[in-house]
């Protein structure tokens, strides 16, 4: 190979390279933190039916809160990923069903996979539990006690 032909070839190599630093790149996976972390770090915490979907936006009533105002109502803007899955789990809340929903930010949007939202599906008393049962249960239960609402709260880590 002649010197000039290995030049062209190193430049494409660096112009590719080059390019291609400069694309951004998203990741479609996150770890979830625990019920503590996410109640901490939340700025609203509730259990919400979900009375309209539009585009983005849910309106929830709001059936109980542990933290945050006390409200009638809420507007929620949800993550786009929420509706479509980009990320291949996102949360897609539906009209007249109910949620507990973390919201973590001023701009009230939540939704995506990463946050600790859950369906609140009714569970008859004769039904066993299953896994996702057995996780709303432990979730509610722990956030219906004070004691972890005030422990979540305070401690630092």
């Amino acid at each position: 190979m002649t010197l000039i032909k290995k030049r062209i070839i190193q430049a494409f190599f660096i112009l590719c390279g080059v390019g291609c630093g400069n694309l951004a790149i998203y990741s479609c996976t996150c770890e979830l933190s625990s019920t503590r972390k996410s109640f901490k770090r939340s700025k609203f915490v509730f259990i919400g039916k979900a009375i309209d979907v539009q585009g983005n936006s849910v309106r929830f009533d709001i059936v109980k809160v542990w933290k945050g105002p006390v409200q009638k109502e809420i507007i929620v803007d949800a993550e786009p990923n929420a509706f479509t899955g980009d990320c291949g789990d996102g949360f897609a809340f539906e009209r007249e069903e109910k949620y507990v929903v973390f919201i973590d930010n001023d701009e009230l949007m939540t939704g995506n996979s990463c946050t600790p939202n859950f369906h609140v599906t009714p569970v008859p008393q004769s039904q066993k539990y299953d896994k996702s049962t057995e996780y709303q249960k432990t979730i509610l239960g722990k956030l219906n006690s004070s004691l972890f609402r005030f422990w979540a709260n305070m401690n630092p880590f």
